[in-house]
């Protein structure tokens, strides 16, 4: 404050004439921003104002100045020396952020790519890239290029690796002998220690990722950790934990700055241990020894695999980082779910934005039910079934059913698979979900809302239900489903059983003949099932003859259900056959023959 009032005193001296002098009056600060930082030179701009009085007639008002300032800071602020002051209007005064004021840069995601690339090549410049790893990050190189210190140690379960910013002591150990510890060790300022347990592999290979991380504290945050040691006594490292970083406004302005610092090593280590230019080489080489394969998710779940290895990093990081750069077919690998392993599918490109996924956990499906009235009703209604990672139309094309534990589950059929962006619900990541690094360092990230609810599905080629490519541009129905042949149904008044199977019989231009050798069935058995109930031809129907009619007349599912609801059967989808009688009036245009199998395979009896 003594050299704030003193530079405005000779500036206002400076600026006024004999006749017209000030007293100077309720000087406060405003704002405070950082400029640079060189060699321990700190140069600041501070915003303040000052009341002015007139010593002729007393009169007072309110001046604005953007003052700059240079100190030295490495053993505490001193030596301070005001090189400039310029006054404005209040509106133009130096504005502050959390950033400027803990001196680090402003990155965001119109830029981090850039400052990325920026970091890869200030860090790696003028150390040799071995031909055998040229993709590797050549951590060993680097930290010894910065004169820094590298070793395992025993760190907390939930803190993967830890920087420090003061000399120290800690227990050690000799990568070369995991098991040999050196106790109480002298720990120079800038030596990272990682958990001893990446060497015993008792978890993920993730330590470039955390090297990297503690890497680009030291190159980016030297300021940072200054500023933080004037302010908080004890401020001697930064642990790279598990631990919730969640970003709350009633923080204090040094637990905004952390988090920011956090944030900022998290984004980048990933950015730097794999550099956008070397990911966009290593596919193109991985194109040219695979291009003549199908390009299924198993084929770019291999490719994200080798990647993994070129750049000595885990999938889930190597997934993570493709899902970063724009390739979307990255969602549909490496599918560990609830632990439970499924295998990968593909979709159009382009289908995702970032912060989209296919992918929902059991536990954010169950949240979603609660929360969403739309997505609670498609899956009440059967338009839609989860499967334990996506959630899929209910059509035998895209899922098929699998008896575990005698229950019924849904899983992706092959097709389905290979086609995710035709049948299934894209999903959103909640942008409240918190911030922390296990989310950032494993793809975990699976609270998810619904993305745009106006979607709605219409019907491709072959007559199947599909997700609209214009469906954006109608909001009038969440779910397009065809009952235009209830509708005609219900305009020429056929209410009962016997007509409604005339009626399906007509609309499908078959004659008796036809349909008793489609179903297996003898022609008189049809006509006894044809019958009205006042013939002395008529026999009642049985649930699972009347499915095999529904197949041979290949029904839509409505008209299905609408026919078996005549003949007075309600299917029970409380139990299996009930779910899998549902389930095959989906895929009506199944042979007879491929409904058997699938009720054999689900341990039911054959309908014929």
């Amino acid at each position: 404050m003594s050299v704030i009032s003193q530079g405005l005193n000779d500036y206002i001296k400076a600026n006024s004439s004999d006749d017209d002098r000030y007293k100077i009056n309720d000087i406060i600060i405003h704002t405070l921003a950082w400029n640079s930082f060189d060699f321990g030179l700190l140069t600041v701009t501070i915003g303040v104002s000052a009341k002015l009085t007139t010593t002729i007639d007393s009169t007072s008002s309110i001046h604005y100045y953007n003052m700059t300032v240079q100190g030295q800071i490495l053993k505490g602020l001193f030596d301070l020396s005001l090189i400039n002051i310029e006054e404005v209007p209040e509106s133009l005064l130096q504005k502050e952020t959390i950033l400027s004021l803990f001196g680090m840069e402003n990155i965001t995601s119109d830029n981090i790519e850039k400052k990325a690339e920026e970091l890869y090549s200030q860090l790696c410049s003028d150390i040799h890239i071995n031909k055998e790893h040229k993709y590797w990050l050549p951590v060993i190189d680097i930290k010894e290029k910065y004169g820094m210190k590298l070793w395992p140690a025993d760190l907390p379960d939930n803190c993967f690796g830890q920087l420090y910013l003061l000399p120290s002591a800690a227990t050690i150990y000799d990568p070369a002998n995991i098991y040999k510890p050196y106790p109480d060790k002298p720990i120079p300022r800038g030596a990272i220690l990682l958990n001893r347990r990446y060497y015993i592999n008792e978890i993920d290979p993730d330590d470039i990722i955390t090297t990297a991380h503690e890497l680009l504290h030291w190159s980016c945050h030297q300021l940072y950790f200054l500023i933080m040691m004037l302010l908080e006594d004890g401020f001697d490292a930064m642990s790279c934990t598990t631990d919730p970083i969640i970003l709350d406004d009633k923080m204090t302005s040094k637990e905004k700055a952390y988090f920011y610092a956090e944030w900022q090593a998290n984004e980048l280590s990933i950015r730097v241990a794999m550099p956008k230019h070397l990911v966009e080489k290593a596919i193109v080489d991985y194109e040219k020894d695979h291009g003549n394969i199908l390009h299924d998710g198993f084929y770019y779940q291999n490719m994200i695999y080798k990647l993994s290895w070129d750049f000595n990093v885990s999938k889930e990081i190597m997934k993570k980082r493709f899902r970063q750069l724009g390739y979307d077919y990255a969602d549909g690998t490496f599918l560990t779910v609830d632990d439970c392993l499924y295998q990968p599918f593909s979709f159009a490109s382009g289908t995702l934005k970032e912060n989209e996924t296919f992918v929902i956990n059991r536990a954010s499906y169950k949240k979603l039910l609660r929360d969403d009235k739309k997505f609670a009703e498609l899956i009440r209604s059967k338009k839609f079934v989860y499967t334990g990672y996506v959630v899929c139309i209910y059509n035998g094309k895209f899922i098929k059913p699998v008896r575990e534990k005698g229950e019924i589950r849904y899983t992706l059929s092959e097709y389905g698979r290979n086609n995710v962006n035709k049948c299934c619900l894209i999903l959103e990541r909640n942008p409240e979900t918190p911030v922390n690094r296990k989310n950032v360092f494993y793809v975990n990230e699976y609270f998810c809302r619904l993305n745009d609810p106006d979607e709605y599905v219409e019907e491709d080629e072959d007559g199947e239900y599909i997700l609209s490519e214009d469906a954006n541009e109608d909001k009038k129905t969440f779910f397009y489903e065809r009952y235009e042949v209830i509708n005609d149904m219900k305009a020429k008044q056929i209410n009962t059983l016997h007509d409604a199977l005339i009626y399906h019989k007509e609309r499908k231009k078959l004659t008796y003949d036809q349909l008793s050798y489609r179903c297996n069935m003898s022609r008189e058995t049809i006509d006894a099932y044809f019958a009205k109930p006042s013939s002395t031809k008529f026999r009642k129907c049985p649930i699972e003859k009347l499915m095999v009619i529904c197949n041979g007349l290949e029904l839509e599912e409505i008209p299905a259900l609408d026919l078996l609801k005549k003949a007075g059967y309600a299917l029970n989808e409380d139990v299996i056959e009930g779910q899998m009688y549902r389930y095959l009036l989906t895929i009506t245009n199944a042979s007879l023959e491929a409904w058997n199998k699938i009720l054999s395979d689900a341990g039911l009896k054959p309908l014929s």
